[in-house]
């Protein structure tokens, strides 16, 4: 059955405001729904939080790199060191070599130079590997770099787009806003309250009337009713639905 507000007109002596401009609150309402699924808007900022993250692990990656290159540098110091070190016990096992006429001395230090130049020999290999190592770890940091940097430079890039948006977008909803208060200061209060309760249970609280159809529910509404919905002087509701319907004539 019709919502009838009629009693306002007994008891007040006032002409209720018409349905058109609660009307123009409900599609205020849609725009301001739609606005609220830009799917622009939720695409860039979704593709920003992937550019974050993405720049987030190629900077982790980037600073590991250049841990591991440090470590490795120091390694490669400490190795050079011992070799140097190596080197002077050479060179000292070959001084008492040359200057020794015991046999003894001689064996033992030709056992010595043999034993230190081998590991030099395994030192200066590992220094060579390590070296190969060392650039190979520089050149993927110039490429970590590099990668970080361009999506940095998107990331920043579409920020600045999504600000752009969503400034837009505030900016629309700011106007929106005010023209929806602006209207319904103008509508009896009852109406009003009976649409928002209508609406905060199904998401919309008046539909328009196409033809014989109700466009919330698609489902034909009776003669009579659509007789009622069009005197604007009153609330009508779909039977089957239970929102308000519009008539646009």
């Amino acid at each position: 059955m019709p919502f009838f507000i009629n009693f306002l007109n007994k008891e007040l002596g006032v002409m209720l405001v018409d349905l058109d401009l609660l009307f123009e609150v409900s599609r205020i309402d849609e725009e301001l729904k739609d606005i609220e699924k830009d799917k622009n808007i939720k695409a860039t900022a979704i593709k920003i939080r992937y550019y974050k993250e993405t720049y987030e692990n190629y900077k982790n990656e980037y600073n590991q790199i250049n841990r591991n290159i440090k470590e490795l540098e120091n390694l490669i110091k400490d190795t050079l060191k011992d070799i140097e070190s190596l080197n002077k016990e050479v060179k000292e096992a070959e001084e008492r070599l040359y200057s020794s006429n015991s046999l003894k001395t001689i064996d033992a230090c030709q056992k010595l130079l043999e034993n230190k130049k081998a590991d030099i020999n395994e030192k200066e290999e590992r220094v060579y590997n390590y070296m190969e190592k060392l650039d190979a770890m520089k050149v993927e940091k110039e490429k970590l770099l590099k990668k970080g940097n361009e999506v940095k430079e998107s990331y920043n890039l579409l920020r600045e787009e999504y600000m752009r948006l969503l400034n837009d977008v505030n900016e629309r909803i700011k106007i929106l806003n005010e023209k929806r208060e602006l209207i319904t200061e103008k509508i009896m209060p009852v109406f009003i309250e009976e649409y928002e309760r209508i609406k905060n249970i199904k998401g919309y609280g008046m539909c328009l009337l196409n033809g014989e159809i109700c466009s919330g529910c698609g489902i034909d509404i009776p003669t009579a009713i659509i007789s009622d919905a069009k005197d604007k002087r009153k609330i009508t509701k779909c039977p089957h639905c239970g929102v308000i319907l519009y008539v646009n004539e």
